[in-house]
C-alpha cells in the first residue's frame, strides 16, 4: 500500500501553513483524485484513496 502527504510552509512566518485546500491531481488527466486542507503542522495527509503508478501533482488555494 502507498500513500502520499504534502508539507506547506509559510515561508514569510516561518511556521507550517495550516488551513490551506489542496487537491491531490493525475498529471495526465488533469483529474482531481482527493481533496484536503493542511492541519496545524502544515500537512495533509492523502491515506483514504488508492494510487496506482503514475504521476501526481498537487493545486494549492491560498
Amino acid at each position: 500500500m502507498s500513500s502520499l502527504s504534502c508539507h506547506i510552509l509559510d515561508t514569510t512566518q516561518g511556521t507550517p501553513a495550516s488551513g490551506i485546500a489542496v487537491e491531490l491531481i493525475k498529471f495526465d488527466t488533469r483529474d482531481t483524485i482527493i481533496k484536503g486542507e493542511t492541519n496545524e503542522d502544515g500537512r495533509v495527509r492523502f491515506e483514504s484513496t488508492e494510487l496506482v503508478c503514475g504521476d501526481y501533482t498537487f493545486k494549492i488555494f491560498n
